[in-house]
Order: C-alpha cells, then structure tokens, then sequence
C-alpha cells in the first residue's frame, strides 16, 4: 500500500504543480528592474538619474542633466525565488538516494504554510531620455505560486504513518503583457531653500494573458478496501484586457550631494481583462484504489468550462522611499520599501536595503548591497559595467539569501546597454 500511496502521491504533487504552474508557467516575467538596482540590492532609487530614473523614480528626471539625450539600447531583468530551497539543496538531493535524515531536512526547510515561488521578469528597447521627458515601452510580468507541504511529506513518506491527509493551501496566479509609458520630472518650488522636483510616469497596459487558481482543494483517506480521495480546483483564465498604470515620485536635495526620494510606484496598475475569459472546473474522485486494482476506471474525472464577466487586476501598489549621497567616485544608498498587498511579487513585509558604488579609473563601476526583509528575508547585490564614452554597459545580480549565486534560494539579475548624447 506505501508503494501505491507514493504513486498517488506524486499525482497529488503533480495535479497541485500543474495548479500552480498555470498560473506561473505561462510568462514568467516583473516590472522593470535595472542593473543599478539589482547591483546594489534594490537600494539604487536616490541615485537613478537620467534614463534611470524613468524606471526608478520619474522626479529625478528634473535633476539638472550632463547629457541632453539618453537611448538606451536594452534592458533586461529578471527573477526567480522560493522560500524553502537553494542552489546548494538542489544540488544536494537531486537523484540522491535519500535518508531519513534528508527527507526531514526537506520537509524542515518549506514553511508550514506552503511553499511559495516567485518569477518575474521585464524587458525594454530602445527607451529615451530627452531633457525632462522620457519615452519607454517594456514587456513585464508576474507570477506568485503556492504547493501545500503536506504534497512532499506524501511523497517522501508515503501513509504508512499517516492514513489521512488533506491538501488545502495551494494557490497561484499570474499576469503579463506590455505597456508603454511617458515620463516626466521638473522642479516645482521650494521647502526650507532646497528645490523640490515631482514626477509622474502615465503608462497605457496592455495585459496578454491572465492565470490565478482558486480554491484547489484535496482529500486523501486510507481505509480497509484501498485509498479514497477527491480533488477539485477553479482555473480561471484571460487572453486579453487593456489598463492605465500611474507613478508619482517627489525627490529634493536635503543638503549638498545628499538627495532625498519618495515613490508612490503603481498607484494605479489596473488591467480591465474583457477577452477570452474563461473559468475551467476540475473533479477528480475515486475510491478503493489498491495496487491490484490501479486502473483508470476507478478513477472518475470531469471537468467544465463555463464564461463569466470582465474583471480588473493589476499589480499591487509599493511605496519606496530613499536617501542617496555622491561624493566624488562615491555613491551611497539606502531604501526602505514596501508593497501594499501580498500578491504579484509584492509584499507588505518591509524591506531595508542599502549599497554603494564606487567608480574606479573613471569608466569601471564596481557596486554592490545588503537587502534586508522582504520576501526574501536578506539577500545581497553585485554589480559592473564598462563605460566608454557615450556607450556604456551595465549588469547586475541580487542573491537572496547567499552571497554567492551557487548557495542562494533566489536570484534576480539585469542588464543594460545606453547611449548618451
């Protein structure tokens, strides 16, 4: 019977993966992220200025410019990470024959409401920067998925010490599309002597495709005459809606070289989502399942689809606020941020981070930063770039929970190619 009840345990862990992998499989991609910010753990916002700042926060596009225009090129970023396992676990159990030391190391590293995972991604072309304007358009996406622990304590220890079990915290959900926005910085007055500067990102979205899992739900029993269980879980669909997303940013030098930087990032990010909406129904019951009897007709499925009406959904709001100071060949940072819900790579945990750049022989950007809160509970940013002239070359990595890339449960990475006029 513990033979069976692996087998049928690793259909529960493959039912609650497809669950959660249509709503995070479909276009694993985020909002933009810049090499600044992942090089320097997402502390970068006070120090973004020129095209930068049209991601990180459109007020500082009042800053007095050196150059008149910026291009740039590509941007490219992307994440992936989890709360339970790294690098390092993967390369440690895959194909392993695993003991009892193991399974329980396993089962002790996912948190007891579920493991999480989260990816996204973002990706720009040829977005400018003249004077106080910018103009940009960027593909984006994000995905949030949950599997219930007790889905890999089935399948490590099979029911021979548990004969019932029931799966009930499993979720996901994802979005993606594109958007192309207009952003705009300027000065607008003054508090205490220093120059205040304001800015605004309008954006119009374009959502592609729409995935969240509602409800899935599992029951496993073991009884005299084999193994009785049932599922059910609503997946609801969208291939197509259009939005408005709007940024508000304030920033201020508060004393010479130190700037000061507010944002008030998707203060509306809504998707009206009116095509292809689709809401599909799983069942799936069967009963007195043994090994002699493992066949498909004791196994009884349906499923339904049925239409239901337009719907809005977009990414939550986040609020960051950051101190930044330039000194010669050094900038420091810091950042605090926070997401006003728990969805979409959002997170209402608060999140610390502070970094510093140093640019050595004048063209060599060396950066790097400490992250703490947050999804990730701390994590740690690298980054490097070549500057040439007008052309310069960025990248940048932020390890959640590692300082090296081999050992951490996350990792996000961006990079970027301008032009400067």
């Amino acid at each position: 019977m513990t033979h069976n009840m692996r087998l049928c345990g690793l259909a529960w862990l493959t039912g609650g993966c497809v669950i959660v992998a249509a709503a995070c499989g479909s276009r694993a991609a985020a909002t933009e992220m810049t090499p600044l910010s992942a090089g320097m753990a997402g502390s970068s916002m006070a120090l973004s200025f020129g095209v930068d700042a049209a991601f990180d926060n459109p007020a500082q596009l009042g800053w007095p410019q050196t150059s008149r225009m910026q291009l740039r090129l590509l941007n490219i970023g992307a994440r992936l990470s989890n709360n339970g396992f790294g690098w390092g676990d993967y390369r440690r159990y895959n194909g392993a024959n695993l003991n009892e030391q193991d399974k329980a190391a396993i089962v002790a590293s996912i948190p007891s409401d579920g493991l999480s995972l989260d990816a996204g991604g973002g990706a720009s072309a040829m977005a400018t920067r003249v004077g106080r304007w910018s103009v940009h358009a960027s593909a984006f996406g994000a995905a949030r998925g949950r599997l219930d622990r007790q889905i890999v304590e089935l399948v490590l220890y099979g029911n021979a010490a548990r004969p019932d079990w029931t799966f009930a915290n499993s979720e996901g959900e994802a979005l993606a599309g594109w958007t192309a926005g207009l952003s705009h910085g300027r000065a607008v007055g003054h508090l205490l002597g220093r120059q205040i500067y304001a800015g605004f990102t309008l954006a119009y979205v374009r959502g592609l495709y729409y995935a969240r899992s509602e409800n899935p739900r599992a029951t496993l029993s073991t009884q005299a005459n084999g193994l009785t269980g049932a599922a059910a879980a609503d997946v609801t669909t969208a291939t197509g809606g259009d939005g408005l997303g709007i940024d508000l940013g304030l920033a201020t030098e508060m004393w010479p070289h130190w700037m000061a930087s507010l944002k008030l990032e998707n203060v509306i990010h809504t998707i009206h989502w009116n095509r292809g909406i689709q809401t599909r129904r799983y069942d799936l019951n069967f009963e007195g399942v043994t090994v002699d009897n493992y066949d498909d007709s004791l196994w009884v499925s349906h499923e339904s689809v049925s239409t239901r009406p337009a719907f809005s959904r977009g990414l939550p709001i986040r609020v960051r606020l950051g101190l930044g100071h330039t000194a010669a060949c050094v900038r420091v940072a810091g950042e605090f941020s926070v997401s006003l819900a728990n969805r979409l790579g959002g997170t209402t945990t608060p999140e610390i981070a502070g970094g510093i750049e140093y640019l050595a022989a004048g063209f060599l950007p060396l950066r790097t930063g400490v992250a703490l809160g947050g999804t990730s509970g701390y994590a740690v940013g690298w980054g490097t770039g070549l500057w040439l002239g007008p052309a310069r070359f960025d990248i940048g990595v932020r390890i959640d929970k590692a300082i090296w890339i081999g050992h951490g449960r996350g990792m996000s990475g961006a990079l970027a190619l301008d032009l400067a006029f």
